[in-house]
């Protein structure tokens, strides 16, 4: 049985499933309403604790600086799928790294598109918000 079996009592692509309660398009709101009933509370959102959890084992310089690269490879991501790239190999390759780093939220989003590009404008804009918070605009990257 999956998890979103075990919790909504049916198949996600059925009516009864989760993904009939998010009508495309959506905006971050719907995806926050909807997101911990689907994945659990623990996808709620990603605490930012990447570095100081992988500075214990790298140093905590040498995580800061591969956290940046990941954030700076999230916006060419980004870019990349805006320029009309495949967003399946990208989706699995930033949805790879980020769960790796400890970002399930961007984990689950990015890997996402492996499955369904659909989902581009709910991954767009969680990457967008977690860029924000360390500085860098999607909008002037």
């Amino acid at each position: 049985m999956r998890i979103d079996e075990a919790r909504e009592g049916g198949d996600p692509g059925s009516e009864e499933g989760w993904y009939h309660r998010l009508p495309f398009a959506f905006d971050l709101a719907a995806l926050r309403r909807v997101l911990p009933a689907a994945v659990g509370e623990h996808l709620r959102a990603d605490d930012g604790g990447a570095i100081d959890r992988l500075g214990v084992l790298l140093g905590k310089d040498a995580a800061a600086d591969m956290v940046a690269r990941f954030h700076i490879g999230l916006a060419e991501g980004v870019a990349a799928i805006e320029g009309g790239a495949d967003m399946a190999p990208i989706g699995h390759r930033l949805g790879g790294m980020a769960g790796m780093l400890g970002f399930p939220l961007l984990s689950a989003a990015w890997l996402g598109l492996q499955r369904d590009p659909r989902l581009w404008p709910a991954a767009r804009a969680i990457t967008a918000e977690a860029l924000r918070k360390v500085g860098i605009d999607l909008a002037q990257a």
